[in-house]
């Protein structure tokens, strides 16, 4: 009887494991983390203007482009929807030489779209990749024209409809606290006559880079 129930017990527990490994899995080749990084215990907190507050400060800035209106979002896949044309508008403002000194890209996209006169344009694994790099996840980025950057597929490539903005609006950090593995970051956007509140949680990475989980509006 003993060998019984050991052997029914072993099985559910295999079972169990098994199912656990699977959902962990599966929720990895989704790009989901099931880890609940939102209820760590805060450990301490920083200067809002030292280091890792302006390196956040300038990550904040890929979100929007001049309005005090920031995206929310969760995830990566929604992330990757609603920031598009402000993040390909950071990169351009970033490397602005890297992506109008490409003769050979943009000699190759002005055949395949004669109809338009290329003088900026970045790759579409460029704009992955940052992507990915700022906003976590294993998601597959899909492409499409933004209102600011048009998708050319043919040349799996990015180019602006006008010259770039320069991000004009304020960011002002009010509260970074420090867990285990995020940043708790409180912070302020203002632009014009519109101010608003905002809370993002930012993961921490073990080579030290950091990239977004959450940001909605406090």
């Amino acid at each position: 009887m003993f060998k019984r129930v050991f052997l029914v017990f072993a099985v559910l527990s295999a079972v169990f494991l098994t199912s656990c490994t699977f959902v962990d899995e599966f929720s990895g080749l989704l790009g989901f983390d099931s880890y609940d990084y939102e209820n760590e215990t805060v450990v301490g907190s920083l200067e809002t203007d030292g280091e890792t507050g302006e390196k956040i400060k300038d990550m904040i800035r890929m979100l929007s482009i001049d309005s005090a209106e920031l995206p929310e979002f969760d995830d990566m896949k929604d992330a990757a929807r609603l920031c598009r044309d402000s993040m390909l508008n950071y990169m351009l403002n970033k490397n602005y030489q890297r992506y109008a000194g490409n003769p050979k890209l943009i000699e190759k996209a002005s055949e395949l779209y004669p109809e338009y006169t290329i003088t900026q344009i970045i790759p579409a694994s460029d704009y992955e990749a940052m992507m990915y790099e700022y906003f976590g996840g294993s998601v597959k980025i899909s492409h499409g024209d933004g209102e600011i950057f048009k998708y050319l597929s043919k040349a799996a490539s990015y180019i602006p409809s006008g010259v770039p903005f320069g991000g004009d609006y304020d960011i002002e950090i009010t509260s970074l606290e420090e867990t285990e593995n995020t940043y708790r970051v409180s912070f302020t956007c203002s632009a014009d006559d519109a101010s608003e509140k905002y809370f993002a949680l930012i993961i921490k990475r073990e080579d030290e880079t950091l990239y977004f989980k959450s940001v909605h509006k406090q």
